[in-house]
């Protein structure tokens, strides 16, 4: 693992976060996960834009200017071995050390990690889902945003696992579906293309809205709006995140779920935006 932390490239080791941290003690931090492919961050602006404005909601200042974030990115990235054609990159963002006590202190000095290694391609076939007990709160900005507070999505994985699932489909709190432990969700259904909207509890993912602007190219009308449990039982489902790119759901709760020729015009227009990003990003970099 390739790791960048306040200034310099550190071991493991020297990596960790003190005991006083409050993104270890409170999860008092935001965060970003990114594809990084043949060296390259895919989609990296989007991705700090997102960072600094999660980091903004919650009052915490990023301790370098994005042009600077960008690039310590791209060496992360660079020092990848040459063999590492996939990886995964995560920059947090913690508040830093303060007090015992909620509030934090005046003068936190926020600390800056970014972390890069290998990573598997994501399962060819399609991923089993559960419906989880876990709720998101739709009221919380928590459920917006990456940060640090990850328990909910803990859990309700921890569900999924414990019924021989590979991931879990949440609700909010007025029943309605809002994401994945990990991934945003989408249904096909009746020629529509159908996504929960961001005042659900929904995380506005990176792919999420590439996926937004490809729908009408795929010939699927666009529904943003409130989703029904009963209404991914009845359509095609697939999932949304940077590592997963696009992936088709096939069971839910134990009952098979439709598959659509969409959902693979879909992933090939997702696959080709990243191309072209990558092209020219390696052209730009030459």
């Amino acid at each position: 693992m390739i790791i960048w932390r306040n200034g310099s490239f550190v071991e493991m080791e020297a990596a960790r976060p003190g005991f006083d941290d409050r993104g270890f003690l409170l999860g008092d931090g935001v965060f970003e996960t990114l594809l990084v492919q043949a060296k390259v961050p895919v989609f990296l602006d989007e991705h700090l834009a997102r960072l600094a404005s999660a980091a903004t909601a919650i009052g915490i200042s990023l301790p370098v200017d994005i042009d600077a974030l960008t690039e310590i990115c791209r060496a992360v990235a660079a020092r990848l071995p040459d063999d590492a054609m996939r990886a995964s990159m995560r920059i947090t963002l913690s508040r830093g050390a303060g007090p015992r006590g909620l509030l934090p202190p005046e003068d936190a000095a926020p600390q800056l990690y970014v972390a890069a290694a290998a990573a598997p391609q994501p399962p060819p076939k399609p991923v089993r889902l559960i419906m989880a007990q876990t709720r998101r709160n739709e009221g919380s900005l928590v459920s917006r945003l990456k940060t640090l507070s990850y328990l909910d999505s803990v859990l309700a994985r921890m569900e999924a696992k414990a019924a021989g699932a590979d991931e879990a489909i949440m609700l909010n709190n007025a029943g309605a579906v809002a994401s994945a432990s990990a991934a945003n969700v989408f249904v096909i259904a009746e020629g529509a293309l159908f996504t929960p909207p961001i005042e659900d509890g929904v995380l506005n993912g990176i792919v999420r809205q590439k996926i937004l602007d490809c729908a009408e190219g795929v010939g699927l009308s666009l529904q943003v709006s409130s989703i029904a449990p009963r209404q991914l039982q009845d359509g095609c489902v697939f999932l949304t995140n940077s590592l997963i790119g696009v992936q088709s759901a096939a069971i839910l709760d134990g009952r098979p779920l439709s598959d659509r020729p969409e959902v693979d015009r879909l992933r090939q227009a997702y696959s080709a935006l990243i191309d072209e990003y990558i092209a020219a990003h390696v052209q730009g970099d030459a």
